[in-house]
């Protein structure tokens, strides 16, 4: 089963730990209409991905502080990005997507309210579909499309059933999502697209808009995993592997003449020794070595064990694309997401050396070092670790 969920959020900049909750608490792709980003792989479109995911973006080209498409989807996805040509009345993000063995056209659309419904949009809106469905068998329509489909008589409704008529398409939401009790965001669908349930929460939790999210009864080829084994060659006790060489055939003399023979009996012992004195040992579902020692590796964060309490280090990483005039912003996410270390990838940002930079209630670390380019590897440490 996958989960996409779609939200018009008037503007991500302020709602970066918002979509990252969104995203975290099982949603498996996410559609966000009027972000106002701004740029191609903004900091707040970064910074609001959880890890294991990407995205792909559209920014209004003649007003990119308004409008705007983002579409969050698993990294596991197999993807293709579809280039449309720039229409005049709606903004729209395409991509193909592979899950499994299924393979739909997801298409996110926002059709600013500011703008009159006209004939060109209803023109514009059957070209792409048309574009669409020569090549793709199912398509998933997603947005604010800002037509009142509530008013059952309207002709701009009326318009826009035929049209899905016309490509066998189904709208799946049917109920007011927005705070004035209109139906302006969509979920449209091939007739055979096999849509489970449409969920539509209140309005006025994220936006003037509903939150709404469906399921679809698509089976997600999960990554196998590998049992990895490992041989805790430090805890090999010197003593009792002398001993246990002596006590061997290896130990004595040769056997017989045959090089061969010889070579394999002394590997096959010296393998069953080891073997008992020192056991293969797996690493668990979480990736923690499953041995005694002083250091363990886990997952998202490390542990050093000690006499005492263990104190536990929470990492991240991120490519920010740029860092400049970031630096507090960065602070602050940190400082939210309880974040002891962070590396940053591309940060075009020049320094050498070490400085501070505070938050409301830590203090930050951030050091660097550039090379031929000026791009470095930061890393955020809280003082008080």
């Amino acid at each position: 089963m996958v989960r996409i969920g779609l939200l018009n959020v008037t503007s991500i900049n302020n709602k970066v730990d918002d979509v990252y909750g969104m995203i975290y608490d099982g949603l498996d792709i996410l559609i966000l209409c009027e972000t106002w980003h701004g740029t191609e792989g903004n900091i707040s479109v970064r910074l609001a991905m959880p890890p294991g995911f990407t995205f792909v973006d559209f920014v209004r080209p003649h007003d990119p502080g308004h409008g705007g498409l983002v579409i969050y989807f698993r990294s596991d996805f197999k993807y293709k990005k579809i280039n449309f040509p720039l229409f005049s009345k709606f903004e729209a993000l395409a991509i193909s997507l592979k899950i499994g063995i299924d393979q739909f056209c997801l298409i996110a659309l926002y059709r600013p309210g500011s703008k009159q419904t006209t004939s060109l949009f209803f023109e514009e809106l059957i070209s792409m579909l048309e574009f669409i469905t020569m090549s793709e068998a199912h398509v998933v329509l997603m947005g604010d499309f800002d037509i009142h489909v509530e008013k059952r008589d309207s002709p701009f409704t009326l318009r826009l059933h035929e049209i899905l008529d016309m490509f066998q398409l189904v709208n799946h939401v049917n109920q007011q999502a927005h705070v004035s009790r209109d139906t302006l965001d969509l979920v449209i669908c091939s007739q055979d697209f096999p849509i489970l349930d449409t969920k539509i929460d209140p309005c006025l939790v994220y936006s003037d808009h509903s939150y709404v999210s469906v399921r679809v009864a698509l089976n997600q080829v999960r990554p196998k995993l590998v049992k990895a084994c490992v041989k805790p060659w430090k805890d090999l006790n010197e003593k009792y592997f002398v001993e246990a060489l002596a006590n061997s055939p290896v130990a004595n003399k040769c056997q017989s003449d045959d090089v061969d023979n010889e070579f394999a009996l002394f590997s096959g012992k010296i393998q069953r020794i080891s073997d008992n004195l020192v056991p293969m040992r797996a690493l668990n579902s979480q990736g923690v070595l499953g041995i005694p020692g002083k250091y363990a590796i886990a997952e998202g964060c490390c542990r050093k064990i000690q006499n005492g309490p263990s104190l536990v280090l929470r990492l991240e990483t991120l490519n920010v694309g740029s860092l400049a005039g970031c630096s507090m912003e960065i602070a602050e996410m940190l400082e939210r997401r309880r974040k002891d270390i962070c590396y940053f990838q591309e940060t075009r940002w020049k320094l050498n050396g070490v400085c501070n930079i505070n938050s409301d209630n830590k203090k930050y670390k951030l050091s660097g070092m550039v090379k031929r380019r000026p791009k470095m590897v930061l890393e955020f440490l809280s003082k008080n670790r």
